[in-house]
């Protein structure tokens, strides 16, 4: 049996389009508030995070924030 999209899927090629713009920007959303610096750092200070972890989740939350931006101004 071959794998196809599966529930709530769009009908088209199963490559995300169709899905609509604000699902994408809701999913941005979280993921922005998932990745913040600060966030991290009151969860897992205590374990004593290591500078260069913590650069690199402020790396991957500033793509997160300038990919979020652009789509808001893209609905705006």
């Amino acid at each position: 049996m071959c794998p196809g999209p599966g529930p709530g899927s769009s009908s088209g090629g199963g490559d995300g389009e169709g899905n609509g713009e604000g699902g994408l920007l809701a999913t941005l959303k979280v993921e922005r508030v998932r990745w913040h610096p600060d966030k991290i750092q009151h969860r897992y200070g205590g374990l004593g995070i290591e500078e260069v972890v913590m650069r690199s989740v402020t790396e991957v939350f500033q793509i997160v924030d300038h990919m979020w931006n652009e789509e808001r101004e893209k609905q705006a």
